[in-house]
């Protein structure tokens, strides 16, 4: 198993298109880094807020920019990964290598698996890449101080709390996007070539979206149960309070619909006609 692994993140490393996230993401941040740089936002004197509080300086850390900036690159992980997980069974149909592979052992339940790890390794790597990088850049620039969050109240945290509080958002992040490439997987199974499961998956997820977000009756009812709502709960780590009943909630579904996505993508592959 540990070999099938391997072979399939070789697979995936020779791809130019299992990079093209990482390889944008990174001019963004280049260019982000260098505006910020040259012109550092700042607060001269002080500046009263509510309550008699007062600021002086400028509030912004590494933490807090980070904190900011994974909520423009989450939007741009999700076609990138569409994109690198729809190919991984379609692909190989497409390439008429799918058959060749599966005359000999592994088995279809083995072969797949291999290819679930693949695209959860895929999907955790490019979320640490979007946290990580953040950090460190902006780290140079705004040093590692206190963080401000916000939410039903203001309150600043410590740099070992705010980076506990980005690596447990990081992590609900991932588990939001397994949703994503489990459902990539059950497309690609289902198809033979490799574009189809990567449009048709962002087709969905932005479907969804759509769907979440009209305030109509039936709708606005089945909007808690979509992967889609509970994808972006990550933010709720990183306010105050923690509503953790809510959080709770959002592990639950996505954990149930990477669940049916996955019993499906199994259920059909190993039932497939293999013909390619």
């Amino acid at each position: 198993m540990l070999s099938l692994t391997r072979i399939e993140y070789l697979k995936l490393s020779h791809k130019l298109r299992s990079f093209l996230g990482s390889m944008i993401i990174t001019a963004l941040l280049a260019l982000m880094a260098i505006g910020f740089a040259l012109h550092p936002p700042g607060m001269p004197g002080g500046v009263a807020m509510q309550a008699g509080f007062v600021m002086v300086g400028s509030p912004l850390s590494a933490f807090l920019v980070t904190r900011m900036v994974m909520e423009v690159l989450l939007v741009l992980l999700i076609p990138f990964i569409c994109l690198g997980v729809g190919d991984l069974v379609a692909g190989e149909a497409e390439d008429h290598t799918l058959r060749t592979v599966l005359c000999r052992p592994p088995s279809r339940a083995r072969f797949l698996a291999a290819k679930v790890a693949a695209a959860f390794g895929f999907t955790g790597a490019h979320v640490i890449f979007v946290i990580g990088v953040p950090l460190v850049v902006f780290g140079f620039i705004f040093g590692y101080g206190p963080m401000f969050i916000f939410g039903q109240k203001v309150a600043i945290i410590g740099r070992g709390e705010a980076l506990l509080r980005l690596l447990g958002s990081g992590l609900y992040m991932i588990w939001g996007l397994m949703v994503l490439a489990s459902l990539g997987l059950l497309l690609s199974v289902l198809v033979e070539k490799a574009i189809g499961p990567a449009i048709g998956t962002f087709a969905i997820f932005s479907a969804l979206m759509i769907i979440g977000t009209i305030p109509l009756g039936f709708l606005k009812t089945i909007s808690p149960y979509l992967f889609t709502t509970q994808l972006f709960k990550w933010s709720l780590l990183v306010s105050e309070p923690i509503p953790w009943g809510e959080v709770t909630r959002g592990i639950v579904t996505l954990g149930v619909w990477s669940g049916v996505c996955l019993a499906a993508a199994f259920l059909i592959f190993s039932r497939k006609d293999i013909t390619c």
